[in-house]
């Protein structure tokens, strides 16, 4: 923009040389005062009294103080300290939420790095004969360093443990565990000797069931009708949607690869109905 009025003219150099004086100054004097606040609410902050435990023959009690040192807040305490040790040391910084150890006459303090044992992980590996493992990746122990108060008792010593620091963090072991000719089930997988399909059907009390089966045995749910020229007695079996079974008993109309499953209801045999299952014979 041109003005052709001088005064104007003279007024606008005047604002945009003094304008950026007066940013710095608003600047300057805006910031000093950001920085008073924060190292006001840092000083307020420094001034909040810390919580801490102290724990003595056996006792633990909550104080408050406001001292920044272990034995400035002891000794604010009147805590006796003679011939005493203190864990953290006397001169260690209060931190809100410390736990701070009187050790009793007959008690020292001691340090050991120990050992953390490794997890062990499992991978399903189906290319696997059941039962057999392989490391993938082998663990690794981890170490922590741990500080003890040792008690001397009459006849042995106490170690108390006070604080546990991780030097080194453990690596899993994995594993891969084999499942081949196994079938997953409730329990996990469970190995199997042979699958075969047969033609289920279902039966329950007043419905193909009137006293005990043909082995003897009260019929109750995991109890399966076979054909024992098929399926012997008391062959263990796992049924897919049915469950683990037992062969024992038998009927007139079970013949070849055909089974009856025992049912608490009817209602549960007419939902079962008549159908083809691959079961697992274990």
């Amino acid at each position: 923009m041109i003005l052709h009025d001088g005064r104007h003219g003279a007024g606008l150099f005047l604002l945009q040389h003094w304008l950026p004086l007066l940013a710095l100054f608003l600047c300057t004097v805006y910031g000093s005062a950001a920085e008073a606040v924060a190292d006001a609410s840092a000083q307020a902050a420094a001034a909040q009294p810390s919580n801490i435990r102290v724990v003595r023959m056996g006792m633990e009690r909550v104080y408050s103080t406001s001292e920044k040192t272990v034995d400035k807040a002891l000794a604010r305490l009147n805590i006796n300290l003679a011939g005493r040790q203190v864990y953290p040391q006397l001169g260690t910084k209060v931190e809100n939420g410390m736990i701070i150890h009187v050790l009793g006459r007959h008690s020292h303090l001691s340090t050991e790095q120990v050992e953390v044992p490794y997890k062990q992980k499992f991978i399903d590996d189906p290319k696997l004969k059941y039962g057999e493992t392989k490391v993938e990746t082998p663990g690794v122990a981890g170490k922590d360093e741990v500080t003890y108060e040792n008690v001397t008792r009459t006849g042995f010593e106490q170690k108390i443990e006070l604080e546990r620091k991780h030097l080194k963090e453990p690596v899993d072991e994995v594993v891969r565990r084999g499942i081949a000719q196994a079938v997953w089930t409730p329990q996990g997988y469970v190995h199997y000797r042979y699958k075969m399909i047969v033609e289920a059907s279902a039966y329950t009390w007043g419905a193909g069931a009137s006293g005990n089966t043909s082995l003897g045995l009260t019929p109750r749910v995991g109890i399966v009708a076979v054909d024992p020229r098929y399926i012997p007695y008391y062959t263990k079996m796992y049924i897919p949607g049915y469950g683990f079974a037992m062969a024992g008993d038998t009927g007139g109309a079970i013949g070849g690869y055909r089974i009856d499953l025992f049912m608490n209801s009817l209602w549960q045999c007419y939902e079962w109905g008549r159908r083809e299952v691959e079961i697992y014979i274990l």
